[in-house]
């Protein structure tokens, strides 16, 4: 229940901190024709160029990388790598800011944490 409870209101968090102060993130210019540059450029038509602080992408990664360790603490650098690369992405395709990455680490593990208490 804790994990539910954690996902729900940091998403919550960011939904009003974004409501309040939204922000913007200047997509690059992408050359080139391979399929990765297409990719992109199909991913940024997709959604509009702004961000979120704290990135809710990095958040929910952390807090599922603390309730996998617990319940199989046997992969802990699986799960640890996985909200890395999570992170690395965000910022690689100019959906979030370093700041922003930041955010996320620090919400996702502070909400589960004092769930986790109560």
């Amino acid at each position: 229940m804790e994990f539910v409870f954690s996902m729900g209101v940091m998403g919550l968090i960011t939904g009003l901190v974004n409501l309040i102060f939204p922000t913007r993130a200047p997509r690059a210019y992408i050359y080139g024709k391979n399929v990765f540059s297409r990719l992109i450029k199909w991913h940024y038509s997709l959604n509009r160029p702004l961000t979120a602080f704290p990135s809710l992408h990095v958040a929910h990664a952390i807090c599922l990388t603390i309730f996998f360790v617990m319940e199989v603490p046997e992969l802990t650098a699986f799960w640890i790598a996985l909200p890395v690369l999570i992170a690395l992405s965000t910022l690689f395709t100019k959906e979030h800011y370093v700041l922003d990455v930041v955010g996320g680490i620090v919400l996702g593990l502070a909400v589960p944490v004092v769930f986790l208490a109560l």
